[in-house]
């Protein structure tokens, strides 16, 4: 369901699961807290961070201002 947001947190982090490493990548609204999205995937591209902000822009109303960590 889209929603008008103004600020969204996203991050993601690596868990070994059945002997392979597996990224999971999540976003927040940081005024509600509401998980807006969650998405799991065997790499760390560029294509699997577009394919999560997709996802997570869909969920949203307007353009928020999105937040990282700045990790590597």
């Amino acid at each position: 369901m889209r929603k008008p947001r103004r600020l969204v947190a996203v991050d993601e982090t690596v868990e070994k699961r059945l002997g392979e490493w597996v990224y999971v990548w999540s976003a927040v609204d940081v005024d509600t807290g509401e998980i807006i999205a969650v998405y799991a995937s065997r790499g760390r591209s560029m294509l699997n961070a577009l394919t999560f902000l997709r996802m997570v822009l869909r969920a949203c109303e307007g353009k928020p201002v999105v937040v990282v960590d700045r990790g590597p």
